[in-house]
């Protein structure tokens, strides 16, 4: 065989084995990245209410796991972020006659605050 040939086909070999790694990885991350969010739902009146929106946000290309609390009146939702964001869930659960907004974690901090001349140095 050609010395020619032989390098060409080494160059290839190794620029399709490096793409297919290259496109490997791009489909592990694309598919491995996970989001969560949590929405507080109004307007659940039994369980069949949280049944509702659980398979109904199942449903919805993108998301990974529902999990719908009736008690607790809260909607936690992992997803694909390069399908979704987390406003669209909003938006879904409203379509289905529910109020939705997203569940925010601030800390409220106790903070003493002493004001000058109040007796404290």
């Amino acid at each position: 065989m050609n010395k020619k040939w032989i390098i060409l086909f080494v160059f290839l070999f190794i620029g399709v084995f490096s793409y297919a790694l290259y496109q490997s990885r791009l489909i592990q991350d694309y598919f491995s990245d996970s989001h969560y969010v949590t929405l507080m739902v109004n307007g659940m009146t039994c369980d069949a209410c949280s049944v509702k929106i659980e398979k109904s946000l199942k449903m919805v290309k993108g998301v990974r796991e529902v999990s719908v609390d009736y008690g607790q009146s809260t909607c936690q939702i992992e997803y694909n972020p390069h399908y979704l964001n987390s406003s669209d869930f909003v938006q879904s659960v409203t379509d289905l006659g529910f109020e939705a907004r997203k569940k925010t974690n601030l800390k409220v901090l106790d903070y003493n605050i002493r004001f000058k001349g109040s007796g404290y140095r």
